[in-house]
């Protein structure tokens, strides 16, 4: 005869959670691996740049926010200048159908 249900969940129950432990273990001795990797990474980073090469990388990069901050202002003009376009040739089209409107009414 078969045990009763409580013990084979709870039995079922602990291996589930042994085997969940040995797969974070795994994974935690991953990402540990992963971590030794990022500091041999930063490591070398530091030997090959120096401090007046990482200062060099900053000014270029802060020139080309510059350069792109323009870009924006240059765009928002166009914008504004369709924008302008737009309204214009909708006054111009409503202006001639009210024109031609107007003199099929009175003609």
């Amino acid at each position: 005869m078969e045990a009763p249900m409580e013990n084979w969940n709870d039995d079922r129950l602990d291996e589930l959670s042994r085997r969940m432990d040995e797969g974070f273990k795994e994974m935690r001795e991953g990402f540990a691996r992963i971590d030794e990797r990022f500091e041999q990474v930063a490591s070398n980073f530091e030997q090959v740049a120096s401090k007046a090469d990482i200062a060099e990388v900053n000014l270029r990069i802060d020139r080309v926010d510059s350069r792109i901050d323009r870009l924006d202002s240059r765009i928002d003009r166009l914008e504004n200048r369709i924008d302008r376009f737009y309204f214009t040739f909708i006054a111009v089209i409503v202006a001639l159908v009210g024109s031609g409107a107007a003199q099929a009414i009175w003609g």
